[in-house]
Formats: C-alpha cells, sequence, structure tokens
C-alpha cells in the first residue's frame, strides 16, 4: 500500500510519498547517526586547508572535515566539531598536517596539543595529548609538518619560546627547551618559521631579525627596516639559490644564506625589478628543488638570472585555482570559492582536474522551504536554494551524498522567482507557478536531473492561472484547486494533459484558499478547511472525484485569535494542533476517524511534536518531542495494533528539522543520516549445536538475528576448535573430523557500528569405536561368525547402526551377528559404517584372511566323491558320509544326507543376498552417511548392537 501525504506550508503544498513497510520489531528501538553528510556544516566556515598526500582537510570556527583525495574525485569521509578540538567553544585552535597525510597536529590554544592519527578509513584517534602554558595570559604560535612553537606571555615585556616537536611516524610529541626572550616589544612582531633551516624571522615594525631555532634562539642577524604592519609581510625560500625572500610592499629583502645556515650577506631590492610579472612574494612558494609562483590561472617557474633578478617559465596555464593551498609532493592544489577543486600537476606542464560544486546546504539559505529535501527517482532527492538545484544520491552506506548542482536557465529562474512550489509526483517532481509547470525527473542512472516546461492549458485552450492548492492523486495524477473547481491532469508522454473538471460546490467562506490542506490516502481524499474547522471527505474512484461526507473539526478554535496548525497523518490517524494567537498550543491530540466522525485516542502527548513522525510501517510510527537539550529528541512509538498504542522509546542525539525518507534511513538535508533499528542482539541468548563424527555440516549463524539485521552483519571469534571455521559472513563449519565440545563466543558487528555476542556451544559426538582387533581368520566353506557387539562400543551407551559398504559371497547379517562363508582362500576386505543414532559416523574395514579347509584322512583322496557319480545308486554307500560333503566339490551334485541342511543354507543365502544387493546399492550411491530412515531402518529391521557388556 501506497500513502500519499501532504503538509501545508506558506509557500506550498509538499506531496511525499512511503512505501509502507513490514511490521517493524519494535524490541531494544533505537536510532543511530550513521553519517554525516557530504553537505556538511564546517565547510561553510571553512577558511583554511591543508593537503598532503591523499588526505584533504578544511577547518574553520565551526568544525574540520577531512576528505580522501584520488586520482578522480575527493571524497567526504569524516567530520569533527570543534569542540572536538577545544575545551571550550571560543578557544582557538589551529592544525598541522603531517606530509604523509597521516597524522595531525590540533593546538587549542588555551593549554592543549593532542596528536592524531588519521587510520585508513580517514578517522581521527587520539595518540598524545600534551598541557602547556597553563598560566598564561597570552599565547601565540606556528605549526609546522614537525613541530609546534610556541610563544608564551604570563607577564609583560617577557616572553618564552618553547619548541614542541612533533613526530608524526609515531604520533608522538616531546618538549624542548624554553628560552625566556626578554624584549617588551617581542610580541608585537610576527615569527615565520623555517625548520629544515633551523631559522626563525622575527618581523617587527622597524627591524628584521633572525634566530637560531637549534641553539637557544641566540640572534643570527638584525637588520632595520620599515615593515609598518608586520602581519602583513610574506617570506618565502628558495631552495635552487639557498636565499630567503621577505616581502616588504615595494620591495624584496633577501638574505643570502651559507651552507651552514647563515646569514652571509643581505640586500633590499625593488619588486617590481626583481620578480617578473607584477608577482608578490606571496605568490611564491617552494617545493624541495624548484622555486615556483601563481599568477592568476598560471604556473611559473622562477630562475635567477645572471643579472640577479628572477624570470619566469611558464609550467601550465589554466591550472591554478584562486586561493590555492599546495601539497608539495604530488604538486597538487586545491582551492574553494564557488567551487571545491583539487588540480594535479605534471611533469610534462600538463595537469588533471577534480571540480565540483559546492552543496547547496553550505549556502545558508534563508529558510527550510528554499530545500524541499523531496525523494526523486528510486533513491535520490532533490533541492533548490533559489539558484541551483542539487540532487544527492540517497543510500544506506553513505547517508546523503552529493551528485550535481544544476544552475537555473535565465528562463526556469523567470519561473522560480516567486516560485508557488514543489510537490512528488511519483517518481518525479512537480514544480509549478501560475500558469506554468515544470516537471523534474532524473536520467536512467539518477546521475543528472531532466527538465520539461509546459502550461497549463485546459480543455477551451485558456490556461489555468490562478489556483489556490495543488495534490497528488497518483504517481502520474495531480489535481489543481482554484475557485471550488477541481482540475485534473495526467502526466502523459512526459506533459501535463488536462483531463476534466468537478464542481463539488463545496460550503466554504474563502472558497477552499490556501488555508485548506489536503491528504490523500488511496482513494480518500481529506480536505481540512481551516476556516470553517471543517474536513470534507472526497472519494476518487472510477475517475469520479465526489463528496462523500462534511465532519466538524474535533477542536473548537475562536477564528479572531485561534488557529489550526499543520495537519499531520500517518497509520490512519490525524494528528490535529490548535493555536492560540501567539503560537502557544491551546490543544492537540491524535485522532482516528470513523463513520461517526473524529474519535480521540487516549494518549497523553508530552509535547507538541518537533518534526514530522517517521513511518516505520502500516501500523507502526516513530514520533519526536522536544525536551530543550540541543540536538536531543524524546521518541515515542505509536503502535495500532499494540495493546499501549503510544509507548516511550527514548531520548536520542537527533538531528532535527525536514528529512527526506527512505525505509527506516531519515536523511537530513546538510545535516546527516539516521537510521531507526534494533539494538543488536541476537533471537536466542545462546545456540546449542552438535558436531557429529564423519558427518560434515554447516549452520548460517544469521538465522539467529532478526530479518532486519542479517543483512551486513560480520562475525569474528578468536577461538580455533579442530575441524571448525567461521567465515564473516556468518558461516559455521565443521569438517566431520574428530573434535572436542566447547564453548565458543562470536563477536558480531554491522555496518551501523553496532556490536553483540553470540554463544555456541559445541557438542561433539564422537562415533561408535572399535575395541578389537577387526583381522579375522577364516576356512574355506567354514561358517564364519562376527558379533559386532564384541568390536564395537560407543561411549555414550546408544544404540549402533551398522552398514555394509561392499559385497561378499554367502553373507547374512541378522540382528547382532554377521555371518559368511567363504568359498575359496585368500586376502579380503569388507568396508563398514558404525553410527550411533545420533548421527555420528566411523568408517571401517574387516580384514579376513581365508585359508582352505584342511581334508580329513581316508577315502577322502579317492576322488569318487567329485566324479560325478554322486547321482547313483551308490550314493548311499558309507562313502558318502566320509566328511567328503565338506570338499569344495560337495554342492555340485545332491548329497542326501544334507540336502536339508543345504536347502536351508540355500535360502538364508538368498536372504542374505538380497540384503547384499541393497547394501551394494546404497553403497554404490554413496550413502554411507545415508539418511537417518535408512539408518533407522537399519537399526530396527536389521541390526541393534549395544554397548558391550563388561
Amino acid at each position: 500500500m501506497k500513502t500519499i501525504l501532504s503538509a501545508f506550508t506558506a509557500l506550498g503544498i509538499y506531496l511525499f510519498s512511503s512505501d509502507c513497510l513490514a511490521t517493524f520489531n519494535t524490541n531494544n528501538l533505537t536510532l543511530k547517526k550513521i553519517n554525516s553528510h557530504e553537505i556538511n556544516q564546517y565547510e561553510a566556515t571553512s577558511s583554511k586547508t591543508l593537503l598532503n598526500a591523499s588526505t584533504l582537510v578544511l577547518y574553520g570556527r565551526d568544525g574540520l572535515s577531512i576528505f580522501e583525495v584520488t586520482d578522480d574525485d575527493f571524497i567526504l569521509k569524516s567530520e569533527y566539531p570543534h569542540l572536538h578540538f577545544a575545551s571550550d567553544a571560543r578557544n582557538t585552535v589551529e592544525y598541522a598536517l603531517s606530509e604523509n597525510g597521516k597524522s595531525l597536529l590540533s593546538v587549542d590554544f588555551s593549554g592543549n596539543i593532542i596528536v592524531w592519527q588519521i587510520t585508513e578509513e580517514y578517522k581521527l584517534v587520539e595518540k598524545q595529548i600534551t598541557e602547556f602554558n597553563p598560566d598564561s595570559w597570552s599565547t601565540s604560535g606556528q605549526l609546522t609538518s614537525s613541530a609546534f612553537y610556541a610563544y608564551e606571555n604570563s607577564e609583560r615585556a617577557v616572553t618564552k619560546f618553547t619548541p614542541y616537536y612533533w613526530d608524526p611516524a609515531n604520533f608522538s610529541i616531546s618538549k624542548g627547551n624554553s628560552v625566556t626572550i626578554n624584549d617588551e616589544d617581542f610580541d608585537q612582531g610576527k615569527q615565520h618559521h623555517y625548520p629544515d633551516l633551523g631559522l626563525v624571522l622575527h618581523i617587527a615594525k622597524d627591524a628584521l631579525t633572525v634566530f637560531d631555532l637549534n641553539n637557544n634562539y641566540q640572534e643570527m642577524f638584525n637588520g632595520s627596516f620599515d615593515f609598518r604592519y608586520p602581519g602583513r609581510i610574506a617570506s618565502a625560500y628558495d631552495p635552487v639559490n639557498h636565499t630567503l625572500l621577505i616581502h616588504n610592499y615595494d620591495t624584496v629583502i633577501e638574505l643570502t644564506l651559507t651552507t651552514d645556515n647563515r646569514v652571509a650577506n643581505h640586500r633590499e631590492v625593488s619588486r617590481e625589478t626583481f620578480l617578473p610579472d607584477n608577482l608578490s612574494v606571496h605568490d611564491i612558494f617552494s617545493t624541495d628543488n624548484r622555486l615556483l609562483a601563481y599568477n592568476y590561472a598560471q604556473l611559473l617557474e622562477l630562475t635567477l638570472t645572471s643579472d640577479n633578478n628572477y624570470a619566469a617559465t611558464e609550467v601550465c596555464a589554466g591550472c591554478v585555482p584562486s586561493s590555492p593551498n599546495l601539497d608539495k609532493e604530488t604538486l597538487r592544489l586545491y582551492s574553494k570559492s564557488t567551487s571545491l577543486k583539487v588540480n594535479t600537476i605534471n611533469n610534462d606542464g600538463s595537469f588533471s582536474s577534480i571540480e565540483r560544486q559546492k552543496e547547496q546546504g553550505r549556502l545558508k539559505t534563508s529558510g527550510p522551504d528554499y530545500y524541499p529535501n523531496l525523494v526523486i527517482g528510486d533513491s535520490s532527492s532533490l533541492n533548490f536554494n533559489g539558484r541551483f538545484f542539487t540532487l544527492s544520491a540517497l543510500s544506506s552506506e553513505r547517508g546523503q551524498t552529493f551528485t550535481k548542482d544544476i544552475p537555473l536557465t535565465d528562463q526556469l529562474h523567470n519561473q522560480t522567482t516567486s516560485y508557488k512550489g514543489f510537490y512528488k509526483l511519483g517518481k518525479q517532481v512537480l514544480f509549478v507557478k501560475n500558469d506554468s509547470y515544470t516537471l523534474i525527473s532524473t536520467n536512467a542512472d539518477e546521475t543528472d536531473l531532466n527538465f520539461k516546461n509546459g502550461k497549463l492549458v485546459l480543455e477551451n485552450s485558456s490556461e489555468l492561472a490562478e489556483w489556490q492548492a495543488v495534490f497528488a492523486l497518483t504517481d502520474t495524477q495531480v489535481v489543481f484547486v482554484s475557485a471550488g473547481d477541481y482540475y485534473l491532469f495526467e502526466v502523459i508522454d512526459g506533459e501535463l494533459a488536462f483531463k476534466q473538471v468537478f464542481d463539488l460546490n463545496l460550503a466554504s467562506s474563502t472558497r477552499l484558499n490556501k488555508h485548506t490542506s489536503y491528504i490523500v490516502d488511496g482513494i480518500n481524499i481529506y480536505a481540512f478547511d481551516r476556516d470553517l474547522q471543517k474536513l470534507h471527505h472526497l472519494l476518487f474512484d472510477n475517475a469520479q472525484l465526489s463528496l462523500h461526507k462534511t465532519i466538524d473539526l474535533p477542536i473548537f478554535t475562536n477564528s479572531l485569535t485561534d488557529y489550526y496548525g499543520e495537519v499531520t497523518y500517518v497509520n490512519k490517524r490525524f494528528y490535529l494542533p490548535a493555536y492560540w494567537g501567539f503560537g502557544k498550543i491551546s490543544e492537540h491530540g491524535i485522532y482516528r476517524l470513523e463513520e461517526s466522525g473524529f474519535v480521540k485516542e487516549d494518549i497523553a502527548l508530552p509535547r507538541v511534536p518537533k518534526m514530522s513522525p517517521a513511518q516505520l510501517s502500516d501500523t507502526q510510527s516513530l514520533w519526536f518531542f522536544d525536551v530543550g537539550n540541543y540536538d536531543t529528541l524524546d521518541t515515542y512509538l505509536l503502535d495500532t495494533e499494540a495493546e499501549s498504542i503510544f509507548s516511550r522509546v527514548g531520548e536520542f542525539d537527533l538531528y532535527e528539522g525536514k528529512y527526506a525518507q527512505r525505509n527506516h534511513y531519515l536523511h537530513f538535508y546538510s545535516k546527516g543520516t539516521m537510521v531507526i533499528t534494533n539494538e543488536l542482539s541476537p533471537t536466542s541468548e545462546s545456540v546449542e549445536l552438535t558436531l557429529n563424527q564423519g558427518n560434515p555440516t554447516s549452520w548460517d549463524l544469521t538465522t539467529y538475528f532478526s530479518e532486519q539485521q542479517r543483512q551486513d552483519l560480520k562475525f569474528v571469534t578468536t577461538q580455533t576448535l579442530p575441524g571448525v571455521s567461521l567465515s564473516e559472513k556468518g558461516l559455521l563449519e565443521f569438517d566431520g573430523q574428530p573434535s572436542n565440545s566447547q564453548s565458543l563466543i562470536v563477536s558480531v558487528s554491522n555496518s551501523l557500528e553496532q556490536n553483540a555476542e553470540l554463544s555456541v556451544q559445541l557438542t561433539y559426538n564422537s562415533a561408535p569405536t572399535a575395541i578389537n582387533n577387526l583381522e579375522f581368520a577364516a576356512k574355506t566353506d567354514k561358517e564364519l561368525t562376527i558379533t559386532f557387539a564384541e568390536h564395537f562400543v560407543d561411549d555414550k551407551d546408544l544404540p549402533i547402526i551398522v552398514e555394509l559398504n561392499g559385497v561378499l559371497d554367502n553373507m547374512t547379517l541378522s540382528k547382532n551377528t554377521l555371518t559368511i562363508t567363504f568359498s575359496e582362500a585368500g586376502d579380503f576386505k569388507l568396508p563398514i559404517t558404525t553410527y550411533d543414532i545420533e548421527g555420528a559416523s566411523s568408517k571401517h574395514t574387516l580384514m579376513f584372511k581365508v585359508e582352505e579347509k584342511e581334508e580329513s584322512s581316508g577315502d577322502s583322496g579317492s576322488g569318487d566323491s567329485g566324479s560325478g557319480d554322486s547321482g547313483s545308486g551308490d550314493s548311499g554307500s558309507g562313502d558318502s558320509g566320509s566328511g567328503d560333503s565338506g570338499s569344495g566339490d560337495s554342492g555340485s551334485g545332491d548329497s542326501g544326507s544334507d540336502s536339508s541342511s543345504t536347502n536351508t543354507g540355500s535360502d538364508n543365502s538368498n536372504s542374505s543376498s538380497s540384503q547384499n544387493a541393497e547394501q551394494k546399492s546404497e553403497s554404490q550411491g554413496g550413502g554411507s552417511g545415508g539418511s537417518l530412515f535408512y539408518l533407522l531402518g537399519l537399526m530396527i529391521g536389521l541390526v541393534t548392537v549395544r554397548k558391550k557388556q563388561s
């Protein structure tokens, strides 16, 4: 069933649909923030960037975002608020990124230095925290890729310099020796640190001083210069010529260094002469062996000419974005202005560019109605901020992620400058302004938007220019309400086509103006007239729209001062709020609609709902109420089939506002994604499984969790057991080989970072074992009897079943005995399988060494008994009973004295042969581990062998 709902706002009626789901398991219900969107709150105020290797860090006063930079994309991986790094929201925090992009240094200038590891998933893990200057009233400093240099002022005219050396490879930081600087004006200057050179430049208003960074801040050079504004001075290092360049407005100061990084000499030259193309030191940066500069979109390489001035050679044109940041190792340039851009410059001067428009949520639009966050297509969302549309992808793995921005054309801009509203229409979104409409849809793979413009043309070719409300009847049919008439349009071949008009002649003082909102549920349309405080129940059936009944709203309001608020409809229940004149709730409740009218549910609502309830199923929904704490909401479950229809779930750290719902995922635009789920827990506290020897078996451990939680479970155990293995997908396998009993603790997790333990009790059931030698000696033509109870035992005293897996001559299996008569000498083998009734089995082989029967003395050597005359009249002579009947040829004639015995033996042989044929068939079919029915048949009809009694 599909329910189409509408919500009235000042700028239109927003329609949305919810495909009803199966009834939700409400045990241990919980809500989790699973993903912060790429449309994040921190990048909006980011004024600084760090880019090293594949790690891009954007940060500002609100927090920090970490991106992964690949060859063709940069993807938001994680973000952290300012208070993750600062002890107080007012504190200043600066950051440094290691050259390999795997470690981050954060300095809270109120007193904490933290070293963070950036994991493979681009998450931050705190590795070391160091406190500093707790008594200082002023601290400044500079972060580099190898150190934090702190300047602390605990008293006037005294500055204490302390280096904190950062070891990114080991995620550690160590404090160096502090140096006291007795200069009352020192804190008025700015320091530029060059740790690779062991130098620091101190720029004051009237002087440039060079200190030895590694030798107690010893002064190495001092020169008088007029800098005026030290904070605006830039410097750069030329690695080719081993010089330091300092910008001073119209001039450049050049410091030439010796091989041991001492200042050999200096000069001040005209900037216009010294640097080409009107460059300044602000535009210059260096790699390990190159001096480069930006000039608009150009990247230039600078080289010193014979006249000691710089010349520029173009590296690439159009490759430098505005205000870029540089990764020196990869020559990647990052910038953010109207777009986010990363350019990678190749050795030959070519470059590749990754560019993405800023997501709309970062533009801080004036109100939520500018971005309706309507679901479009199968798994996307459409948003609008008055300047361009933003298409986002909705997924359970990544939440709501940016797909594409579509700037408005002039034509569309003219339509939307004073727009009336956006409305969801099936998988499309309908935008309408006066008599113009735009149908917005996605392409097949939902990576772009398609726009179809048109006019609302009626049957007489006139245009519907004035209307007061819009609501969707189906995925392709939409109704416009104008002066009490209902105009039905339908999407045909991608365009809105007029179908018919219905005049319902409804009583309304305002002719169903903008104070009437509509809710559509199948063929039922509910029109809430706030002026007359009436509900008009309409029916749309057989392509006809008609009035079913008009019902008084259940809460009376004084029309002069009081008013009805937004009506919510979920699980066939209405939430109706009434307000006093100044926005304070006067009465509200949840109602169901019956033939007699509205019936109020016996529910004590704690407060006014903070946002729309989330529908979980046809009969369940989750409601959200404000508790007065930022981002913390109280949640209640409405379950129309439960004994207690409205029950509290608990308080959760939630996003607020409009959301796009897909299944149980709530996507809050520009904030993040939440999922409504259950605490991860197995359906049974413990699982008991039996490992039957000789019987390979597997079990799917996901079946011990509810259907809603089986999709992305991961199973891990640190315990080992012979013959037993566990896959990450939860397949527990036993190979049938000898093992033992053990309690197995399995750790279970999912993509929501939920964890649970499953206790699996594995009971090993060993098969019957042989207790005597299975080698037997026999004589030809002499019956051998084997009683299995004398040769096998089951350690649990269970009945044993024996299955013969081969056929030998003249053998009979009856009850607990195998009888066999060999007709010829030799060595013979008979494979068998022994079972217990629980299914454990083991295979054995009976070995027979058969010798010729010893012949008796007397006439046995005469040869007459085998002459063929045994049927003659002499057969009754004394010689016939001389023992010759036991010879190998005794069966070839009709020995009279033994005929009865022989016939009996023949019958037994036939019975055994028939039985053995069945066994042979089972053996050939791989039935050694045959079905339980077959085993029980053997146990009941053929043989029952019990443990040998001592």
